[in-house]
């Protein structure tokens, strides 16, 4: 995760944002992602439920 949110290319971005499985929050947790919104069902229509989690930039 650190050479994506250090990339070059991205230090111009505010913000970044993923849907992950509800098992993986504690991880992107631990390298600075933050829950954004409530639950969303897989938009295909599965059973899963993900979190959209956010990483702010810092100087």
């Amino acid at each position: 995760m650190e050479a994506v949110v250090d990339h070059p290319d991205l230090q111009s971005v505010v913000g970044l944002s993923l849907l992950c499985r509800r098992g993986l929050v504690p991880y992107y947790e631990s390298v600075g992602f933050e829950l954004f919104d409530p639950e969303m069902e897989v938009p295909e229509g599965g059973v899963e439920t993900l979190v959209r989690m956010t990483y702010r930039q810092t100087d």
